[in-house]
């Protein structure tokens, strides 16, 4: 299946920064591997709080298909402890490597802010995870226009109507969101933002973006390599791909529906988010997406750009996911 760019007047004007988390869950490994085969212009990858093994993950990836992608850390070097950390080894041997090419996020700013012509055209940020990053080059740049994608929000049945709303938010107007909670005074800030259009992927869209063991059983990309051995490392026969839809929307103009709306949240210890129709909004939220649509696309995936599977990559693969425990779909 042929993706088709967006036209419409939030569409991307074609470099990404992709924001991601690679622990625990495989969405945004899959998500960034997807980007990366699909010949998606990366100029940044930034990931939140890595530990090294995360960032020789990342720097190795990459290196597989010659992407000369900028590695951001969001926040700090991290150790985590061995059951949280990522469940991989296409960091490769790490222990006894250089640490990968990176810049924090503090000095990418630093070095834009004293060469803003580098900034010409912002990347459209793809958030997967807390909207610390974009808060963060929003409040720093606020002369510049930028775009994202973001996974995370609510539109409750006013928004999407009732026949569209999944079984398990029925007649819920606000419910808590992962990806936005994470961190609240960024959230705040990219609400209040002028300098921003967003799209909003949302949780009563991306919880119903399963993909099947049946599904990827065709191809021998690294996209299908590593959902098969996610699969046949773990008991259960599919996974929600949360972060997966919300990027192909900005690669398939008709996947989803999205509705001009204003985020707000209420002021519960655990804050729940909804929605509100205004047709003057920089912001838009999922309404409805096509299932069939999105199946077709995993069934039919094709990788442009296909690296080849020699014996480093297919060792790295082999080991790639170890079983965890499943994900509760809680973005």
């Amino acid at each position: 299946m042929q993706l088709k760019k967006r036209r419409n007047d939030m569409k991307h004007h074609g470099a990404y920064w992709l924001d991601l988390e690679l622990r625990k869950d495989i969405d945004d490994y899959v998500t960034l591997i997807y980007a990366l085969e699909q010949n998606v212009n990366i100029d940044v990858v930034s990931i939140h709080n890595p530990s090294i093994k995360e960032l020789h993950l990342l720097n190795n990836t990459l290196n597989m298909f010659d992407s000369n992608a900028l590695i951001v850390i969001a926040g700090e070097l991290t150790q985590y402890p061995p059951g949280e950390d990522i469940h991989s080894s296409l960091e490769g041997k790490s222990t006894g490597e250089a640490m990968p090419r990176h810049k924090t996020l503090f000095e990418y700013i630093v070095a834009n802010i004293e060469a803003p012509a580098a900034l010409k055209l912002p990347p459209t940020v793809f958030c997967g995870g807390s909207l610390h990053t974009l808060s963060k080059l929003l409040t720093c740049f606020p002369d510049k226009h930028w775009q994202a994608c973001i996974q995370g929000g609510y539109a409750g049945p006013s928004i999407v109507g009732e026949e569209n709303v999944l079984k398990k938010f029925k007649r819920r107007e606000q419910v808590p969101t992962w990806n936005l909670n994470l961190d609240l005074h960024a959230s705040d800030i990219v609400m209040s933002a002028s300098n921003l259009t967003a799209r909003f992927v949302s949780k009563n869209v991306c919880h119903d973006a399963w993909v099947h063991k049946n599904d990827i059983v065709q191809g021998e990309s690294l996209f299908h390599n590593v959902l098969k051995d996610y699969f046949s490392n773990n008991a259960w026969d599919d996974k929600c791909m949360h972060d997966l839809l919300a990027f192909m929307t900005e690669l398939e103009e008709s996947l989803v529906v999205f509705s001009r709306v204003d985020l707000k949240r209420s002021n519960d210890q655990r804050p729940k988010w909804s929605s509100s129709l205004n047709a003057s909004s920089n912001k838009s939220i999922s309404a409805s997406f096509d299932k069939q649509m999105f199946t077709h696309a995993i069934k039919n995936y094709q990788a442009k750009n296909r690296i080849a599977m020699d014996s480093r990559v297919c060792t790295a693969i082999q080991e790639k996911i170890k079983p965890v425990s499943r994900p509760l779909g809680r973005k």
